[in-house]
């Protein structure tokens, strides 16, 4: 028997105002305008993890032992391994609007056209994995049936292209996902979530 639904998330409230191609209109105009990654940007995600990757890397022998010293002179070698799992190319950051209190772009819609009617927002950063999982004729999967939420394996919260659905248990656990470590003289990546994290998670190392 099939669980009775108590409360349907705003996407759906908007989807079902709107409709789908409305939905995909707007958020591909959003695309449209987002830009990408710059390369100061990506430096500064790897400068801000950097100091942690060298003191948690890990050496499996004597023999692949490096000193400190060592490691910071190949600093730019572990950057180009950053840059392959990082890949910041696949980010596009949103230009517009970003709701103060998450973080995350949206675009405030009004449904209806009467002065009481109610406005919901649109979280575009959530339009990639809703439409992934759209079936023709099919109701709209209700993300509050089971606590989903759209979560960041880039843990950019403003880009409108890598966001995935996952149980919010499981987005919470990518905030702690350290992502990849130094093992004795390369960059591995050890995040076990699917898709893969593509950096430390903001309390990976706390």
């Amino acid at each position: 028997m099939a669980r009775q639904t108590f409360a349907v998330d705003e996407y759906t409230r908007v989807v079902t105002a709107k409709g789908s191609d409305w939905v995909d209109h707007t958020y591909q105009d959003a695309l449209g305008n987002a830009r990408a990654l710059s390369r100061a940007e990506t430096i500064k995600e790897f400068e801000d993890v950097w100091k942690d990757l060298k003191a948690t890397r890990v050496v499996t022998s004597p023999e692949e032992a490096v000193t400190d010293a060592q490691v910071e002179d190949f600093k730019p070698k572990f950057y180009l391994e950053w840059l392959e799992i990082r890949r910041p190319q696949d980010c596009r950051i949103h230009a517009g609007y970003v709701n103060k209190s998450t973080g995350y772009p949206s675009v405030s819609v009004r449904l209806g056209s009467g002065a009481k009617d109610s406005s919901k927002c649109l979280a575009l950063h959530q339009v990639p994995a809703r439409i992934r999982e759209r079936v023709p004729h099919q109701p709209i999967p209700n993300w509050k049936d089971d606590d989903s939420v759209a979560s960041h394996p880039c843990h950019v919260k403003a880009c409108l292209t890598c966001a995935v659905r996952e149980s919010r248990p499981t987005n919470n656990h990518r905030n702690y996902c350290r992502c990849c470590v130094i093992v004795n003289f390369k960059l591995v990546r050890i995040c076990h979530h699917d898709p893969p994290c593509r950096q430390p998670g903001t309390k990976a190392f706390r």
